[in-house]
C-alpha cells in the first residue's frame, strides 16, 4: 500500500498510530470499522470510542446553562453530523436539524428550548448502536402508503405496506386515540387532519419496523406537510415535532434505508375505503393499526 501511494506521490505516514499493521478491527477517519464477517459478505462499523460520551458532556453543559450559542452550536451539529454520516441512519440526522435550527441566527432561543432539545438529544444518542452492513441484502424496496382523515370529530388512518420483492403486503387500518386527539385540540385547536395523517404515518412505521428493517424503503405521503418535515426532521408545530422525533427515533432500534416522496390522493391506494385497497393487492382482510404508546 505504501509504494502504490508513493507511486502515486502522495505523503502519508510510515509510523505510529495512522500507520497501523493490517487487522480486523481498525479507525479510520473516525470509524471504528470491523472487518471480521467480511468474508461473510458482512462489515460492522460503528464511531469512534469516546465521540458519543463528548457530544454527552456537551450537551450535559449546554442543559446546565439553558444558552446555545452559535460557536456552541457548530461543534454539536460538525460532530453528530459525522456520527450520522458514519451509521448512515437517520435517527440522527433529525437531531443535527435540530441543533442547526437552535443554533442558527434566525432562532429565539428560550432556554426551555434548549433544555429540552438537550435532554432528549443525551437521551437519544446512547441508542447508537453498531451498524451492520450485509452486501446480500433485499434490493427491491417496500412501499409504504399512509393516510389520516379528519372529519366531524373522527380521526380515521389508514395504511397499505407492499412489498415489491413479493412477499407478504397488509393493508392496516385504525383510529387515533382520543387523548391524543384532546392534546392536539388544546396545542393548535381543532384542524388537525396535518397531524392525523402523520401520525399514520409514524404509526404505521413503527408497527412494521421488524419487516423494515435493513430494507430499501419508500414512504408515500398525499400531505406536502408532512413529506417535508419527515424530509427535514423539523416542523413549527409542536405536535408535528414529537411525532417526527418518534419517527426518526424509531431508527435507533430498527433502520431502514427509507425515501420520502408524494404521491397524489388518485393514486394513493391508502386513501379511500379499505376495500378498495384490499381489492386492488389481491387481499382478503385487513390488520388493525395499534397504538404508538410513546406517542
Amino acid at each position: 500500500m505504501s509504494q502504490l501511494l508513493d507511486f502515486r506521490c502522495w505523503k502519508h505516514a510510515r509510523t505510529g498510530t495512522k500507520a497501523a499493521p493490517f487487522q480486523s478491527k481498525l479507525n479510520v477517519l473516525g470509524c471504528l470499522l470491523d472487518l471480521c464477517l467480511v468474508v461473510g459478505g458482512s462489515v460492522v462499523h460503528e464511531n469512534k470510542p469516546g465521540r458519543i460520551d463528548r457530544l454527552v458532556e456537551l450537551l450535559d453543559q449546554t442543559q446546565g446553562n439553558g444558552n446555545l450559542t452559535k460557536p456552541q452550536g457548530q461543534v454539536i451539529h460538525v460532530l453528530k453530523r459525522y456520527a450520522c454520516g458514519v451509521f448512515g441512519v437517520k435517527f440522527l440526522h433529525q437531531i443535527c436539524a435540530e441543533v442547526s435550527t437552535l443554533s442558527g441566527p434566525l432562532f429565539t432561543r428560550a432556554p426551555s428550548d434548549v433544555r429540552s432539545f438537550c435532554e432528549y438529544a443525551a437521551r437519544i444518542l446512547p441508542a447508537a448502536k453498531p451498524r451492520k452492513l450485509n452486501c446480500g441484502f433485499e434490493m427491491k424496496p417496500l412501499l409504504l402508503f399512509s393516510d389520516g382523515c379528519w372529519e366531524s370529530g373522527f380521526a380515521g388512518i389508514r395504511a397499505v405496506m407492499v412489498d415489491t420483492a413479493g412477499r407478504a403486503s397488509f393493508v392496516c387500518v385504525g383510529t387515533a386515540p382520543k387523548r391524543l386527539l384532546e392534546l392536539w385540540k388544546v396545542q393548535i385547536g381543532w384542524y388537525i387532519i396535518c397531524q392525523s395523517e402523520l401520525y399514520a404515518m409514524v404509526l404505521s412505521r413503527w408497527q412494521c419496523q421488524g419487516i423494515l428493517w435493513d430494507r430499501r424503503s419508500i414512504c408515500w405521503a398525499n400531505n406536502d406537510a408532512v413529506r417535508y418535515c419527515t424530509i427535514r426532521g423539523l416542523s413549527p408545530s409542536k405536535a408535528m415535532h414529537s411525532l417526527v422525533r418518534e419517527f426518526y427515533l424509531i431508527d435507533a432500534s430498527a433502520p431502514t434505508y427509507n425515501w420520502g416522496e408524494r404521491v397524489p390522493s388518485s393514486s394513493d391506494i391508502s386513501d379511500g375505503p379499505p376495500r378498495r385497497a384490499l381489492s386492488l393487492l389481491g387481499l382478503n382482510s385487513k390488520t388493525p393499526l395499534n397504538l404508538l404508546a410513546s406517542c
